[in-house]
């Protein structure tokens, strides 16, 4: 082994072994918010998760649930961090190829223009990749999805791999050293990664398909190669037979049921999302924006600036021009029509990296100067945007303290003192829930429903086998409604009026049940009109008690907020956007009942606890007029004169403040 390759190798092994320990110390500890617990129980189980099914992320990450170190949650989160460790690896090496290439044409070009300012013969391209292998391993969406149970690492690490090999390919015509098992390698990753979250692979199509077109002939396609390579890819799709053989077993998450080709074929097209994708200026503009804010956010000036400098010195290069800007352009086009709430930075994970390996292309273009001392420069300048970029992301990033998650699931099982039905809207409080629940028996009195996925028959039956006793109760409601939502979900005719009338009359059945078995009744997060109508909603800490008595006293959990407080969860969008929101509207909930019940000085701390989540007009207002109603009218007035300050006057409240002087 010559020493260029020793040094690969070491570099390679030093990338992965800080990048193994950065993201393990910032590994979170348990289950967290959005898809986290769902993925993690359909891995435990051998189940099916969301559309389109990940069977690859699946069957790899079933294999770690059975490692007996740490919680079920921890096993799941650490492949994450694997696998980004493995993606930082390939990127090394991804970049360090593209770069040969960049220079083998770029030496071309300088021979015909009879120039050469930069040196080609010294190993400043490895280094110049290595630097960006940092750059990609402390961005913020790749430091924050290794951190948690995700699909995104191990997809980034395929799609990665993928690339590899056919730049491999690539530069081996072009060095004259055809080396067709790179086709053969790179066809079984792109199935496996197809396996995992099909559309930003398929999205690579056009880049992967561009790279493949450069290094084969037409020839390809008509002899044996191309088959085989055609086997390959087939190989890694057919982890897709997972969700058949799953389903078939019924597993406890079966999501879709996709136990028929109809059913399979529905789940792995994504069929229930559609309704996401869609075109408008409004919306284009938007997301344009958020891409651009993304960025800001993987990236600080300094290192944006000079990949808008690569991008310039790559137009020149036919090959990385054209690379570059499939990869960005098809990336982007969808991310533009698609409107997703969650993870959607997920989307982008590579167009950062392509635009790391431009920012090399940079780095190796001023590093190979034959002026040292602009040499140094350039190293010194990456050095400190290095150390700049760790020490920002070191304090928000690591979520090794990230308990929220648990903390909603806690909270919301104290506020259900008794056994009962409970119905959410709240993805981000039901999949933690279902984690607990079902991998560790937390609170088998509760039979807990998400609102939203009754909409899909595949959900009915899953309540209807796991709790037969209301399936038999509501044998007549869960009927009618399949047989109107199959037509919806077949595609045929249906009215609408009915089937939403019949989704109504199924979840009031399950209230209904819970009242005849002398059980409670509880919603969360449900917004859809002509629910439990028919009773009174008691807010009880993080949920609604249903009662057929009204102003009646019920006593709450002690709600922590100082949990939010960490400065871990102040960049986390979901829980900023979600998970705060929902808290400050229940306490609001709460502290307007305890207000009508005359329980004013419960009220008053009900509304300091949302303060210390956010602050806002109506809630000063509420708790001044808490404290006018106990006679304090120092305090009121002190916060009547912070509203007006603050936020301004108003007759009412000009009203309130006179009051309080008499």
């Amino acid at each position: 082994m010559n020493v260029e390759g020793k040094k690969l190798i070491y570099l390679c092994l030093f990338l992965f072994v800080i990048s193994f320990l950065l993201y393990l110390y910032g590994l979170a500890p348990t289950v967290t918010l959005v898809d986290s617990g769902e993925l993690i129980a359909a891995a435990y189980f051998k189940g099916n998760a969301h559309p389109p099914g990940f069977p690859t992320y699946l069957l790899i990450s079933h294999i770690f649930t059975l490692i007996p170190i740490g919680n079920i949650a921890q096993r799941v989160n650490f492949v994450s961090c694997l696998f980004a460790s493995f993606s930082i690896i390939v990127f090394f090496l991804l970049c360090i190829n593209i770069i040969e290439i960049y220079i083998r044409l770029s030496h071309k070009l300088d021979s015909k223009r009879k120039k050469k300012e930069i040196n080609y013969s010294n190993n400043s391209y490895i280094y110049a990749s290595f630097i960006s292998s940092l750059i990609l391993m402390l961005s913020f969406s790749l430091w924050s999805y290794a951190e948690i149970a995700e699909v995104y690492t191990m997809n980034l690490f395929f799609i990665l791999l993928t690339f590899l090999m056919l730049i491999l390919f690539y530069g081996g015509k072009l060095n004259n050293r055809v080396n067709y098992k790179y086709i053969y390698i790179a066809a079984l990753c792109f199935g496996l990664g197809l396996g995992i979250h099909h559309v930003t692979v398929v999205l690579m199509i056009p880049a992967l398909f561009y790279i493949f077109l450069k290094g084969i002939d037409l020839s390809f396609f008509k002899n044996w190669r191309f088959a085989l390579a055609l086997i390959c890819m087939m190989i890694g799709l057919s982890t897709y037979l997972y969700l058949i053989i799953a389903a078939k077993n019924n597993p406890v998450l079966n999501w879709g049921n996709p136990d028929n080709w109809e059913r399979f074929f529905r789940h792995i097209t994504a069929w229930q999302y559609r309704s996401n994708i869609s075109v408008n200026f409004v919306q284009i503009y938007k997301e344009i924006k958020e891409y651009l804010l993304f960025n800001y956010q993987q990236f600080n000036p300094i290192i944006i600036l000079l990949i808008l400098i690569g991008v310039i010195i790559i137009l020149k290069t036919n090959f990385l021009r054209n690379l570059f800007f499939l990869v960005i352009v098809c990336n982007l086009s969808y991310g533009l029509v698609y409107a997703i709430a969650e993870d959607k930075d997920a989307y982008y994970l590579m167009t950062y990296a392509f635009e790391c390996i431009v920012l090399g292309v940079v780095l190796f273009k001023y590093s190979s100067l034959k002026m040292r001392k602009f040499r140094y420069i350039v190293y010194l300048l990456a050095l400190i945007v290095i150390i700049y970029q760790f020490a920002i992301n070191i304090k928000i990033l690591p979520k090794n303290q990230y308990y929220i998650a648990e903390k909603y699931v806690n909270d919301t099982f104290n506020s259900m003192k008794e056994a009962g039905i409970y119905l959410t809207q709240d993805w981000q409080i039901y999949a933690p829930l279902f984690y607990y629940q079902h991998i560790y028996n937390r609170r088998p009195d509760i039979v807990s429903i998400d609102v939203n996925l009754l909409k899909r028959s595949w959900y009915v039956e899953y309540i209807a086998s796991y709790y037969p006793d209301i399936a038999k109760f509501s044998n007549i409601e869960i009927n009618n409604f399949i047989e109107k939502v199959s037509k919806f979900e077949k595609g045929l005719p249906y009215d609408s009026v009915e089937l939403q009338q019949a989704y109504i009359d199924l979840i009031n059945s399950f209230i209904r049940y819970a009242f005849s078995e002398g059980k409670a009744a509880y919603l969360g997060l449900v917004i859809e009109e002509g629910v439990g109508n028919f009773l009174k909603r008691i807010p009880v800490g993080l949920v609604y008690y249903l009662s057929d008595r009204e102003n009646i006293y019920i006593q709450s959990p002690e709600i922590d907020v100082s949990e939010f407080e960490k400065l871990v969860y102040k960049m986390d969008k979901v829980i900023n956007e979600k998970v705060i929101p929902y808290y400050s509207s229940m306490l609001l909930n709460r502290g307007i009942y305890l207000n009508r019940i005359s329980m004013h000085n419960e009220a008053i701390s009900v509304y300091q606890k949302i303060l210390r989540l956010k602050q806002d007009k109506r809630t000063y207002e509420l708790l001044a007029d808490s404290y006018l109603m106990i006679q304090d009218k120092e305090k009121a007035r002190f916060y009547y004169e912070y509203i007006i300050k603050n936020y301004g006057s108003t007759l009412a409240i000009d009203k309130k403040l006179e009051f309080t002087k008499k």
